[in-house]
C-alpha cells in the first residue's frame, strides 16, 4: 500500500492505494484497492495498542526475535515476564 491524496472542491481526501494501481495495467485496475487513510491508520492503531496491552504477544515477539540472535535474551525476557506477573 502507498499513502497518496486527492483535492475535490477544496477537500484533500487521503488513502492508501495497492501497489499493483501504481504500475497502470488493466489487470492491477481490476485487482487494486484504494483505502480511506482514517480507517486504515485506525485499524493500524487498534492493532498495535491491543498487542502491546497483551504481555504474552510481547513475549513471544521477544522470544521469537531472540532466538536466533541471542538465546540468553529469550531466556532473561521470560523470567522477567514471570516476575511481573507474579
Amino acid at each position: 500500500m502507498s499513502p497518496t491524496h486527492a483535492n475535490k472542491k477544496g477537500t484533500r481526501y487521503r488513502y492508501y492505494i495497492s501497489r499493483s494501481l501504481l504500475d497502470g495495467s488493466a489487470k492491477a485496475k481490476a485487482e487494486g484497492q484504494r483505502i480511506p487513510a482514517a480507517a486504515l491508520e485506525s485499524l493500524v492503531v487498534r492493532r498495535i495498542r491491543d498487542w502491546l496491552t497483551d504481555p504474552a504477544s510481547i513475549l513471544q515477539a521477544i522470544q521469537y526475535a531472540a532466538s536466533d540472535r541471542n538465546p540468553k535474551a529469550a531466556d532473561r525476557a521470560r523470567e522477567r515476564f514471570c516476575q511481573a506477573r507474579t
